[in-house]
């Protein structure tokens, strides 16, 4: 085990920058400064924003890299703040790159069909600017399966197609996919009008791809998955039909050792066969029949029975956890991540990592975290508990109407539509906007939003987090980490500190994407966050990737969740006390029948000081009086 392991220092090994590239020649360097020159305009003329000197140089090193036909010994993390124009400088390199070099290639990803719709369109567009058009496309994007939209025949005739554009685009989910096929090798070229190829070396990857992938299952999905594998043996060759016996053999080993374990807490299952894979053959004939869910859990089962997982009961069904990290080819291409969280995401291995980001960090000294260390609003807390929705939605009323403009809501997906219930009227009046926890990374829909409210943290649940240390850390370190974990009050800590270093970093990741859409740094209005957490390490890592911010504590008017506390009560009387208001103490716990020891060290506690004192009350002598009126 890694009791005694420094958790912390595990995660604070920083990647190496990558090495500054000379330029070549004078022309290399003219089309650096050139490429340079023109994000500035676009961003100054489209974006209205002035770039400052530091960012033309990061500019140039950037676009400097991407030009460089040096093979990259490992992929290299563009780590530029959210807002700096990181996609729109990708834009305008490619768009110039197609157009002055017939023989350049690149494969781009990007996390949502529209944005890689869209970026084809604007690199095969002419602009006007009158130039003489070697080619009369230039960019080409895939779209997944979807049977309402696409037959198998078009969708499969898109990976034939895409071998005539100098580009070629898909969606994040869609180089998984390829990844899990083992078959990304086959976008690595393009061929001229004459048939010549030419290599794609460039790989620009906008938003991270999934690192990891992690799978729960259970007895019935495994023999589910065996009934899979049969219909495919039922219209395979030859060769597949040899390939299908082994590979049901295995699932069919792996399904008894799972039976028949006795679990308590977490148990480790071993693995069944530690040389197991299934062939390329197979997978194609796999997904030729099913999605890429039923792929990634036949790939989620190939790497139980050769590396083992992770059991527990969960509402009475025993799962099997496993996560395998994605082996990409990266270094088949020159590839570029661009992903402003980069630095301090525990999923990047910093010892297979470049990392490429400006000399200087923007001054967050406009935005403001307002921490609240009562209330975890965990998902936990709230189920069950029918009166926490509207208290918090009271709550959420409060602080917007602190503050100018529209405030950001942020809950748990199937939370959003009692929140939208309670707050209807705000939402039709455009003062608030509502979402859920990792609904996309785009953050352009709230560049005009300047306060958000995140109600609970994006968990993912009791397996997930030693399953994805043991994945990315433990195998990297050579440290077998335990998976138990303990439950208590201040909710569930896992008993290897490495496994709940991880977990909070992940967590604070999360957070700071999701804080990172109101693009604070290219702002000069105030910006507030308010956050729920009980945790001194998720603040810490939050308030750490905003140099210069503020932090301070705020106090809700009523507890949010759970069974009322006196404070509780006193806080709920106090708010209720119109300006002028002038009460006997002794009136106030009697009427609330609150003994009166109880009473007096309620009011001595500091949080409740602090709200006297935001309600305008003062103490005198024995009576409470609330000002604020005429």
């Amino acid at each position: 085990m890694s009791q005694n392991t420094n958790a912390e220092q595990l995660f604070k090994k920083e990647s190496e920058r990558l090495p500054n590239v000379i330029y070549a020649t004078d022309d290399r360097r003219r089309e650096v400064y050139g490429l340079a020159s023109e994000f500035e305009r676009v961003m100054q003329t489209y974006k209205g924003e002035d770039l400052t000197l530091d960012d033309v140089i990061f500019a140039q090193k950037t676009t400097n890299a991407w030009l460089d036909p040096t093979v990259m010994s490992r992929p290299a993390i563009v780590s530029a703040p959210p807002g700096y124009g990181k996609s729109t400088l990708l834009e305008i390199f490619l768009w110039h790159k197609v157009r002055n070099d017939p023989n350049f290639g690149a494969i781009v990803v990007k996390e949502r069909l529209d944005e890689i719709k869209r970026l084809a369109e604007q690199i095969n567009n002419d602009g006007g600017d009158g130039l003489l058009q070697p080619r009369n496309k230039y960019a080409y994007y895939i779209e997944g399966f979807d049977e309402d939209r696409l037959s198998r025949e078009i969708y499969d005739a898109q990976f034939t197609v895409q071998s005539e554009y100098n580009v070629v685009l898909m969606t994040t989910k869609q180089f998984e996919l390829q990844t899990l096929k083992d078959s990304t090798h086959e976008f690595s070229f393009f061929k001229d009008d004459t048939g010549a190829k030419h290599p794609r070396r460039l790989l620009c990857i906008d938003e991270k791809p999934a690192m990891t992938i992690s799978h729960r299952i259970t007895s019935r999905e495994i023999n589910a998955m065996i009934d899979d594998i049969r219909a495919v043996n039922g219209k395979a060759n030859a060769k597949v039909k040899r390939q299908y016996k082994r590979i049901r053999e295995a699932i069919i080993k792996l399904r008894d050792h799972f039976e028949s374990a006795d679990i308590e807490n977490v148990e480790e299952l071993e693995a069944v066969n530690t040389s197991f894979k299934i062939p390329r053959e197979f997978l194609s004939q796999f997904l030729a029949m099913f999605d890429y869910n039923k792929l990634s859990q036949l790939r989620a089962l190939e790497n139980i029975i050769t590396r083992g997982g992770l059991m527990s009961l969960v509402n009475g069904t025993t799962i099997i956890q496993t996560t395998h990290k994605l082996h990409f080819d990266w270094t088949q291409y020159n590839t570029f991540i661009l992903d402003g969280t980069g630095r301090v995401d525990p999923e990047y291995d910093p010892a297979e990592f470049y990392l490429v980001e400006p000399e200087h960090t923007p001054n967050y000294s406009n935005v403001t975290f307002h921490i609240n260390n009562d209330h975890t609003l965990s998902k936990a807390s709230l189920y069950g508990d029918f009166e926490a929705v509207p208290k918090i939605a009271a709550e959420v009323r409060k602080i917007a109407e602190e503050h100018d403009g529209k405030t950001l809501v942020v809950t748990y997906k199937n939370y959003i539509d009692a929140f939208q219930g309670e707050l209807n009227d705000l939402l039709e009046a455009d003062e608030l906007q509502l979402k859920h926890f990792d609904s996309g990374r785009g953050s352009n829909a709230f560049r005009d939003i300047n306060n958000a409210i995140y109600i609970g943290q994006l968990n993912k649940g009791g397996l997930t987090y030693p399953s994805q240390a043991q994945a990315t850390v433990g195998d990297r370190e050579g440290l077998k980490l335990d998976p138990t974990y303990n439950v208590g009050k201040n909710g569930l800590r896992y008993n290897d500190p490495v496994v709940e270093q991880y977990k909070q970093l992940d967590m604070a990741v999360n957070l700071v994407q999701e804080t990172n859409r109101l693009r604070a740094n290219t702002k000069a209005e105030p910006v507030h966050f308010y956050i729920f957490t009980k945790n001194e390490d998720t603040v810490k890592h939050l308030t750490e990737s905003y140099p210069g911010c503020e932090i301070e504590t705020f106090n809700t008017s009523q507890k949010l969740t759970g069974k009322k506390t006196a404070e509780d009560n006193i806080r709920a009387y106090f708010e209720k006390m119109k300006p002028g208001d002038s009460v006997k103490q002794s009136e106030i716990y009697k009427e609330l029948d609150i003994d009166r020891t109880t009473f007096h060290k309620a009011i001595q506690k500091e949080s409740m000081q602090k709200f006297i004192e935001n309600q305008k009350i003062s103490k005198v002598k024995t009576r409470f009086i609330k000002g604020g009126g005429e």
